[in-house]
């Protein structure tokens, strides 16, 4: 390892500037052979910034993300990670971290991890997208992809009021949506309308509407609300004439407790 504080010309034509330039190489794979009779080690291959740069576009095209991690490919996760470390200033300069190389590798939906300005939602979605492609769901877990999967347990937090700092707008639970984003039991319930109709389809499969959370979790959750709502013990739910006609219609058990 080179340190800092070596650099000098030692007769032999070796300037600090030569030694900066070797100390700010991208350098990746096994050291081999002394470099300039100086005991400075030479690599087999040295990457420049821009070959790293069509690399992650090229795992992009494939994957749909940039979260490049050493399981995925050693040697262009260890460059990820030393440019994060780059930018935090941390570890030993190996690498040179400018302004046009960080907004070249924003412009790909970088991770910078959780000491810099995360990904946009808009950016977020769009790898979604690209993992419903794939996979069919976007039920992300940390799993499938850490920093995705991070993202999406966020804005489950953020729609409950309960991750600071992160941003939920109606547009974006919107897009959100629109994918089958699976908010977790935390979300908005389903309009009152949307449970009839489900009770009709449940009814039409099983000649009755006697749902039980065995049957339909979310279903059977909501006809415990509506019988506690009728009792006065229904907390936000609001129960009227209307709605209780509709469910009698329908054959709805209200329980002993039935008027």
């Amino acid at each position: 390892m080179i340190r800092r504080d070596d650099r000098r010309d030692n007769g032999d034509g070796i300037t600090e500037e030569a030694i900066d330039g070797l100390l700010n190489d991208e350098v990746h794979g096994q050291e081999t052979n002394d470099r300039l009779g100086m005991g400075l080690k030479q690599t087999k291959t040295i990457k420049p910034f821009e070959e790293r740069l069509e690399d992650l576009q090229s795992f992009k095209e494939k994957h749909g993300h940039v979260h490049v991690t050493v399981n995925h490919d050693k040697s262009l996760g260890q460059f990820c990670k030393n440019m994060r470390c780059a930018r935090r200033g941390k570890g030993r300069r190996t690498m040179t971290i400018t302004e046009d190389r960080v907004k070249a590798l924003d412009e790909l939906g970088f991770d910078w991890g959780d000491t810099t300005k995360a990904s946009s939602v808009e950016e977020r979605i769009e790898e979604l997208k690209a993992f419903k492609e794939k996979h069919g769901h976007v039920h992300v877990t940390v799993k499938h992809d850490k920093s995705l999967g991070m993202f999406c347990k966020n804005m489950r937090s953020a729609r409950r009021g309960t991750k600071k700092g992160a941003v939920i707008t109606e547009d974006r639970i919107k897009a959100l949506d629109e994918l089958g984003f699976d908010w977790g039991g935390k979300t908005k319930n389903k309009s009152f309308e949307e449970r009839i109709e489900e009770l009709k389809v449940f009814k039409a499969k099983h000649g009755h509407v006697h749902v039980t959370l065995k049957h339909d979790k979310s279903l059977g959750r909501f006809c415990q609300n509506v019988r506690s709502a009728r009792r006065g013990k229904g907390g936000r739910m609001a129960i009227t004439d209307n709605r209780i006609k509709a469910l009698d219609e329908l054959g709805f058990d209200w329980g002993d407790k039935k008027a």
